[in-house]
């Protein structure tokens, strides 16, 4: 399919104006990997970040890359200190209170007096979005210790609004079940009220309207969305995050169309010299046709689409998404100079990182993918994306473990174990393949150690009970070989073999007439060894 024969035709004057602006100087840069960038700015060497070790911040981050307002630099001489989401995150779970109000207030007031700060100001709320019950029991303390202070509350709804959008998941309503969807209202409604107490206590800020908007356009009407949009404009006029909120709300996935969108983005821009993110929203636009054909695989169309929206300036989704068509085309370095600018101006985003992961998936580097994965998890924690991609580079390092101790490499072998059980320590394989090559170098303690885990993990798993038993023999611990057969039975009462297993247990304690009875049932469900085992048994006890 063609571009010049996308739709919809009310748009084809503005969509197809794909090259950039006539007056716009465009740059070329080489970063120390050799990737070729290309922006609309200089290269700020300060703000590149392509090893995501260097982005665990400490507390003071001072040192952090710049932000859409300007270099951390340019903040620090202004006597502006960044923070990083690492470092609330601490404070909250240190329970300093009294720090974190102050943190959020100034980044309030830093907002207050440049709109174009905004976005800085949704970074450090978005720390408390992760899905973990036990950072809301902390928020509640922290309302509780300051009941008539706005930021716990608006905390806190943070908190609740993640945890909605992350149970409903991101699949399109059609494939979205019931269940999920109650989810979802069930934790928007927690965050409601404290939206409201936010308010309440500070009723001039566009937080709370954001809030309200993203949930209005999950789980709400067309007039919701347009008095949320009312009410926040009325102090805070010149606002990118509540306009770029509602102009999602409006595109054709949530009901609306193009041209409305278009139409929005184009009245914003009477507020763009107070706030020139508002530019953005221009490329929005495009950024939002680019999905959908990229949806539909017309990825030239996409790139297209991705790269005009870009040209309204940068953004880490533009980038991001340009940089999944390239990964789609196969075209790897492109995609990685996307993907490393993105990163470069959203530092602490996982999900980022998490793009850049496939693209090293794709090109097997599993070092790589690993180091981006572990910083994912480290700025998104709990993410259901990234766990599910936790779980599936498991497998990977089982594999590549797998493969080590084949060649009798079995220090290699624990290695990409170990890796395995930090990506998922929830998950029984790693541990009973790690216990395997302890056995290989006589380890016999760490094997047994790996094998009671294992069987916790999966208790119905014979044959890591066999290699238990084998270790166990090994100490001539035969009672605690016959208890952990007993747990396995418990659950699989109609398994020959382990009634087999137990009786050789007993046998080797000395207790023949329990020997004998284990050897008759596994005989009497069918086992062809337990017949043999107990016609050898059963003339050995009175």
């Amino acid at each position: 399919m063609g571009f010049e024969n996308w739709k919809p035709v009310a748009l084809a004057g503005t969509l197809l104006l794909l090259s950039p602006p006539s007056n716009a100087e465009i740059y070329k840069w080489v970063d120390e990997n050799g990737a070729i960038h290309f922006a609309d700015k200089p290269f700020d060497s300060t703000a590149s970040q392509n090893n995501p070790e260097s982005n665990r911040y400490p507390e003071d981050s001072s040192s952090l890359p710049r932000n859409d307002s300007g270099s951390h630099a340019a903040d620090s001489a202004n006597g502006f200190q960044h923070v990083s989401k690492l470092a609330v995150r601490k404070l909250l779970k240190e329970k300093n209170y009294q720090n974190l109000n102050a943190v959020l207030d100034r980044y309030q007031r830093r907002t207050e007096a440049n709109a174009a700060n905004e976005r800085a100001l949704l970074d450090i709320y978005d720390a408390f979005s992760v899905a973990n019950p036990t950072t809301e029991v902390l928020l509640s303390d922290w309302v509780e210790h300051y009941p008539d202070r706005y930021q716990p509350y608006l905390a806190r709804a943070f908190y609740y609004h993640h945890f909605g959008w992350e149970s409903r998941g991101t699949n399109w309503s059609g494939k979205t079940t019931e269940g999920q969807f109650e989810e979802m209202r069930k934790y928007f409604a927690l965050a409601r009220p404290d939206i409201k107490k936010a308010l309440k206590y500070k009723k001039d800020i566009a937080l709370p309207h954001y809030l309200l908007l993203n949930m209005a356009r999950a789980n709400g009407t067309r007039a919701e969305r347009d008095s949320h949009l009312r009410n926040a404009l009325v102090y805070s006029p010149d606002s990118y995050l509540v306009r770029s909120i509602y102009m999602a709300s409006i595109s054709p996935r949530w009901g609306g169309s193009y041209e409305e969108m278009e139409l929005f983005a184009s009245e914003a821009q009477k507020f763009a010299h107070r706030n020139p993110l508002l530019k953005l929203l221009q490329g929005y636009l495009y950024y939002t046709a680019g999905r959908d054909q990229k949806s539909a695989k017309n990825y030239s169309v996409a790139l297209d689409l991705f790269s005009k929206a870009i040209s309204f300036g940068q953004h880490e989704r533009f980038l991001s998404k340009r940089s999944e068509v390239y990964l789609e085309l196969e075209q790897y370095d492109k995609a990685l100079a996307d993907i490393n600018l993105a990163i470069a101006l959203k530092p602490e985003d996982g999900e980022l990182y998490l793009d850049r992961y496939w693209i090293y998936r794709q090109q097997n580097d599993n070092q790589k993918a690993l180091q981006d994965l572990r910083t994912a998890d480290l700025y998104n924690p709990h993410s259901a994306r990234i766990t599910k991609q936790k779980k599936k580079m498991t497998n990977v390092f089982i594999r590549s473990g797998y493969n080590q101790a084949e060649v009798r490499d079995y220090r290699g072998a624990i290695d990409a174990y170990n890796i395995a059980i930090e990506l998922y320590s929830s998950g029984a394989e790693a541990y009973t393949w790690r216990a395997r090559a302890y056995i290989e170098l006589n380890d016999h303690r760490s094997a047994l150690r790996d094998l009671k885990r294992s069987v916790e993990l999966a208790p119905n798993d014979f044959d890591t009970y066999l290699l238990l038993d084998w270790v166990l023999a090994r100490q001539s611990d035969w009672d605690s070989i016959i208890s952990y057969w007993n747990s396995f039975i418990a659950s699989n009462p109609d398994h020959g073999r382990a009634y087999l297993e137990r009786g050789g247990a007993y046998y080797r304690k000395g207790d023949m007439k329990s020997a004998a009875m284990d050897a008759k049932r596994s005989a009497d469900l069918g086992y062809p060894d337990g017949k043999m085992m107990y016609e050898r048994f059963k003339g050995r006890f009175n």
